[in-house]
């Protein structure tokens, strides 16, 4: 009989291959997650999933914010493509600040 939790994962050498494997999935993964990330980040011209990522939010709600004129579309080709810096002035403008009492400071919140 086993002692440990250990001794039982080495004496079967499938599970620690399995176990390896997810874990390089995993890892794999977050790579190319950040990878992607970084790309969108140096990128001026953003696709509709990417600037959606970029937002936070849904490509379906980017489509609304678009068709409500509240978020700029460019049409570079036949797709539609948002400029990175035209979405971050939104954002800029959409932050405001609370206005606290003296002795507090302020904190930035989103309407």
């Amino acid at each position: 009989m086993f002692h440990s939790d250990k001794e039982a994962f080495m004496s079967h050498p499938e599970s620690r291959s399995s176990e390896s494997n997810s874990i390089e999935s995993l890892l794999e993964s977050l790579l190319d997650q950040t990878t992607r990330q970084a790309e969108v980040s140096r990128k001026r011209i953003l696709s509709k999933s990417e600037a959606a990522d970029y937002l936070g939010i849904a490509p379906r709600t980017l489509d609304k914010l678009v068709s409500e004129g509240e978020i700029p579309v460019t049409h570079l080709t036949t797709r539609r493509a948002f400029d990175r810096r035209a979405l971050d002035q939104i954002i800029r403008g959409r932050t405001k600040y609370e206005s606290a009492p003296a002795g507090i400071p302020m904190r930035r919140v989103r309407r």
